[in-house]
């Protein structure tokens, strides 16, 4: 009996070894993203693009607010300045709650860097905003499966 779980183990180890060869995201967490906010010239901080070096193909078309998409597991860092009175957060549209940055009710991070680290869920409705600005200050974030 021990031996029959023995090599059952070891047969679906392999399997999965197999499965991670052919897809080396299968048990990773994601990709690591860096995506860096900026202020658009000529705005005082009302609105923002978004870039990415390591991974270009998650920002939408070049303009104010795109659209990210980013695959479930990805580890995604957010980093950039906002201007007084601005600061950068994530909200979860499902619940309406803001997952990461500082509530409206906190100016803490007004004008400051900021940088964040967000482990992209498997689903959800997601925008990237600015929290006392959520109504016009906001981007889309899609979330695709790992595949």
């Amino acid at each position: 009996m021990k031996q029959k779980i023995i090599i059952n183990l070891i047969l679906i180890f392999l399997l999965f070894t197999l499965i991670k060869i052919k897809n080396q995201d299968f048990f990773s967490n994601g990709r690591n993203i860096l995506v860096l906010q900026k202020n658009v010239e000529g705005s005082y901080g009302s609105s923002w693009t978004m870039s990415s070096d390591s991974h270009p193909e998650i920002i939408g078309k070049e303009e104010k607010w795109q659209t990210l998409t980013f695959k479930s597991g990805d580890v995604v860092t957010f980093q950039g300045e906002t201007t007084s009175s601005h600061w950068f957060g994530i909200k979860n549209l499902d619940n309406n709650e803001q997952v990461i940055g500082n509530l409206p009710s906190n100016s803490l991070e007004s004008g400051s860097k900021f940088k964040y680290v967000w482990n992209v869920p498997n689903k959800g409705n997601y925008e990237y905003i600015c929290p006392p600005h959520q109504n016009g200050m906001k981007g889309e974030i899609i979330i695709t499966k790992l595949s």
